[in-house]
């Protein structure tokens, strides 16, 4: 506030070349530097506010950030000094207050790019921590797949034993057990047999996810299997777009999920659809903007699927349908050029 009444008062001083305390005897000189220094004390909060308030969070600012504009608004004070005490031109005053201006701006701009910093090192941070997490996802599916392939051995054993059993027995209530055990035993089989081993883990994975959490969950991928896309990759691309598709599914009437995958002029296509009660919102860059309460932690899955996507020559686009409440994820990678 100080600092924009000073260039009020300096702006106008100089631009009608009058003596920098006139205001004091004349009423209309006061009513122009009060009505300028609160309009750009105004502007100025307006677009500072409009910047912090963008993402709906503050940064907390250093003790000795605030040196420059304490700094800037120390020689404003002394200008202010100058200029009552000398007797100076025109031109002169009119330097004076070009360098108030160009200080008050200066720490303003300091303000803004500190934010804007501040903001980028927030993302960065997350894509780390995105970047960690499909790391731990792949150790996880490695180690998934080691229990997953004892386990099933263990099936297949069990399910001979119970039927060599089966054969031996005639209590017809013994039989019904071992019935209800060997159909038991068949859902540890392998449900995908894509030849992608990832793609395999990926698709068991999340069938037993909608499994547990009461959704369906269909599949079609026996036309591509995805195989010239990295580990890493399909992970990264398969891992958010079907956390996101089960996360909305969720809270969903139909509460359906389905992903299945073709191959159409040199491209390999996903499509991953889920039910969706309501239309999610695109942002500017045409990705779906996060329903989750904390916009800031959550939103790093499609930019990462993204990027993933420009090193494959991709692209990805969304569609919802409103008669049938389903929001549908096509993902197009360049079969050819990698």
């Amino acid at each position: 506030m100080c600092a924009t009444e000073l260039i009020a008062i300096f702006s106008i001083s100089a631009l009608f070349n009058i003596e920098l305390t006139s205001y004091n005897d004349n009423i209309y000189i006061l009513l122009a530097d009060v009505l300028t220094s609160k309009f750009l004390y105004f502007i100025t909060l307006l677009i500072l506010s409009g910047i912090i308030n963008k993402n709906q969070k503050t940064s907390k600012i250093p003790l000795s950030f605030y040196l420059f504009p304490t700094a800037a608004l120390s020689s404003l004070v002394m200008f202010w000094y100058i200029m009552t005490t000398y007797q100076l031109s025109k031109n002169t005053m009119i330097v004076i207050t070009c360098v108030s201006v160009f200080l008050f701006l200066s720490t303003i701009l300091l303000f803004i790019s500190y934010h804007y910093n501040a903001e980028k090192e927030q993302e960065l941070l997350l894509l780390r921590q995105e970047s960690e997490k499909l790391n731990t996802d792949l150790k996880y599916f490695d180690i998934l797949v080691n229990q997953n392939n004892n386990l099933r051995a263990y099936a297949h054993d069990t399910k001979n034993h119970l039927s060599a059993i089966r054969n031996l027995n005639t209590n017809s209530e013994i039989e019904m057990h071992l019935l209800k055990m060997s159909e038991s035993l068949a859902q540890y089989s392998k449900v995908c047999h894509s030849g992608n081993h990832t793609l395999d883990v990926v698709v068991d994975k999340y069938v037993t996810e909608c499994r547990l959490n009461g959704l369906n969950f269909e599949f079609d991928i026996k036309n591509n299997n995805l195989s010239t896309i990295e580990p890493y990759d399909t992970v990264t691309i398969l891992g958010n777009l079907l956390d996101n598709a089960l996360e909305t599914a969720k809270t969903s009437k139909q509460k359906t999920v389905t992903f299945e995958t073709d191959y159409r002029n040199d491209f390999f296509v996903i499509i991953i659809s889920n039910s969706c009660d309501t239309n999610p919102i695109l942002n500017g860059k045409a990705l779906p903007s996060t329903t989750k309460a904390n916009k800031q932690l959550h939103g790093f899955g499609l930019k990462s699927v993204r990027n993933t996507l420009k090193k494959y020559n991709g692209d990805i686009s969304f569609d919802y349908d409103n008669r049938e409440k389903v929001f549908v994820v096509t993902v197009m990678v360049d079969a050819v050029n990698k």
